[in-house]
């Protein structure tokens, strides 16, 4: 629970020490009873410090480009040739990947 410890109204004190000038703000943890009703100690010191660190976001496929292959006209009876293509897998992150030969068949990646 975050809080304001040591209320006091503005400018009651005044002997140079800061009470009345501002309020501290307190984080303490807050429990409940096994009837429901918060528990809080007020500390001095508050709970310990934690490093927050952001979600890695999940980086997805966006996008597959192909380079046509070397030759792309046949007639009838010739064999496929791949020669030169080249197939890139685009992701949410910003990098591209080159795939290798084998790693897909036209049908799935």
């Amino acid at each position: 629970m975050a809080y304001h410890r040591f209320y006091t109204p503005i400018n009651i004190f005044t002997s140079g020490d800061g009470l009345g000038v501002h309020r501290e703000t307190c984080i303490d943890e807050i429990t409940f009873d096994e009837d429901g009703y918060m528990q809080i100690k007020p500390t001095n010191e508050g709970v310990d410090p934690v490093k927050m660190t952001p979600e890695e976001p999940e980086v997805i496929l966006n996008e597959i480009t192909v380079k046509a292959p070397d030759k792309i006209e046949y007639k009838q009876g010739e064999d496929l040739d791949l020669t030169g293509m080249e197939v890139t897998a685009h992701y949410s992150d910003g990098k591209e990947e080159v795939l290798p030969e084998g790693s897909y068949d036209g049908v799935r990646l």
